[in-house]
């Protein structure tokens, strides 16, 4: 039995191309100069369908980054396309930070499963769940990417 499970997870394998493409409206971070604003970039991770149902990252698989880009809260990174490999049943988390020397501070975080590459290519915009206590003023972050089998 355990065989056949391990045959069905093979077979439900995905090859995706993922590109992050740029972000609108995030919060800002660094607020202790005027004029100063948060220096995003974006990390991409699998989470396993096990997992999905859980807040925090702890269990999720760390792909790659973006670069960090400076003094910005609408960061447009048009990253090249990356080769993913995941099960349908697992999900990309995109996770916004604010990198600063020394640390980084999560300015938001998207879903996307990966089975909405299965019948047709993904772009658009994801919106970005705050952390736990931070609040937008304005319009809603959001997270703009693509998404296709390779």
């Amino acid at each position: 039995e355990k065989q056949q499970e391990a045959a069905d997870e093979k077979e439900k394998l995905l090859m995706l191309k993922v590109s992050v493409k740029r972000a609108n409206n995030l919060i800002n971070r660094d607020t202790l100069l005027p004029g100063d604003l948060s220096d995003p970039l974006c990390s991409v991770a699998v989470r396993k369908a096990k997992d999905n149902e859980k807040v925090d990252a702890s269990a999720d698989k760390h792909l790659y980054s973006t670069k960090t880009l400076q003094n910005t809260l609408d960061p447009v990174w048009d990253d090249a396309e990356r080769d993913v490999s995941c099960s349908e049943a697992d999900s990309l988390v995109f996770s916004v930070w604010d990198k600063d020397l020394g640390s980084k501070e999560l300015l938001g975080r998207a879903l996307l499963p990966a089975s909405k590459a299965l019948e047709n290519a993904f772009e658009g915009d994801l919106e970005l769940v705050l952390p736990a206590g931070k609040t937008s003023k304005g319009p809603p972050s959001t997270l703009n990417v693509a998404m296709k089998r390779a």
